[in-house]
């Protein structure tokens, strides 16, 4: 039960030292980077960003694979 506790501690322990870590860093960027950054982050549509081409890439490479696999198989 001990070790459960202390477990519990040093995982709060942690959390806190990660937002403090955080804190820290936002307070080193300056003020102008983090407004255009937040501008570009408004501006930002995951949608927009499809690549078909690379799409296709890996889904040939991946049934290249598919046809090896099944060729070395079936020679067996």
């Amino acid at each position: 039960m001990a070790e459960l506790e202390s477990i519990k501690k040093l995982k709060n322990w942690a959390k806190n030292f990660k937002s403090e870590v955080y804190t820290l860093a936002l307070k080193m960027i300056p003020e102008p980077v983090l407004e255009e950054a937040r501008k570009k982050a408004i501006d930002f549509r995951p949608g927009k960003q499809k690549s078909w081409g690379a799409a296709i890439i890996i889904i040939a490479v991946w049934v290249c694979l598919l046809v090896m696999v099944t060729v070395l198989v079936i020679k067996q």
